[in-house]
């Protein structure tokens, strides 16, 4: 029997409270938007979690995080500023994209055209850990944590390390360019020997929900 939000939401002893302490240890930048109240409920509701959860607080206290001028973006309860909330990428609701995981749930993308999702069956490893789609492999690679353990991550861990072959000079203004539905399109695809090195192929600016939908149909295709 699905619980109504009035059990998923609690005024103490919830998430925020230690996500509100990394945020102020945070050595990556981020900007927290505004959440979307109805959304926030809808979401807890559709997921059956509560804001004791670290992906509940989040959902229900923000429309989503980004991350480094948003060059990764982590997924709430939706916002202009953001692609999406998190139940539009993974078929609940009002979602654009044509292909949807089943066994994973997308918590994050990135403006390279990365994804995070926790494995719920869909990929061969731990359940419950995250997994990135990797926009030069089109594989999708184990993260070795868990989503709470990934938000702690993305705030206090080395970012800049984890993508480092994929940034280029000039890389913060152009993401701060881009519209919060868009990401970049390289050509030579990524994950081709033509387009191994970034900081040598095109880039033009293009909604995410595309790069996602050419992505699953070249998996489709080629592998």
């Amino acid at each position: 029997m699905k619980k109504k939000i009035e059990e998923l939401i609690v005024n103490e002893n919830t998430a925020w409270d230690f996500i509100l302490r990394w945020l102020e240890n945070s050595s990556n930048s981020y900007r927290l938007l505004e959440p979307n109240r109805d959304g926030a409920k809808e979401c807890l509701i559709s997921l059956q979690i509560s804001n004791k959860s670290t992906m509940g607080s989040i959902i229900l206290e923000t429309g989503g995080i980004l991350i480094e001028n948003g060059w990764l973006r982590i997924l709430g309860s939706g916002n202009v500023d953001i692609c999406g909330d998190i139940l539009s990428w993974n078929g609940f609701s009002g979602t654009n994209i044509k292909t949807v995981i089943k066994g994973a749930l997308i918590i994050a993308h990135d403006v390279i055209g990365g994804f995070f999702a926790i494995n719920a069956g869909a990929f061969e490893g731990e359940i419950k850990k995250v997994y990135y789609l990797a926009p030069d492999t089109l594989e999708w690679e184990p993260m070795d944590m868990g989503y709470t353990e990934f938000i702690e991550w993305v705030l206090e861990g080395d970012i800049s390390l984890f993508y480092e072959s994929f940034r280029w000079k000039g890389w913060e203004k152009d993401t701060l360019n881009l519209k919060g539905n868009e990401a970049f399109s390289f050509y030579p695809f990524l994950w081709t020997k033509q387009g191994e090195d970034i900081t040598k192929v095109n880039r033009k600016n293009i909604p995410i929900e595309e790069i996602w939908d050419f992505q699953q149909e070249a998996l489709r295709q080629f592998w």
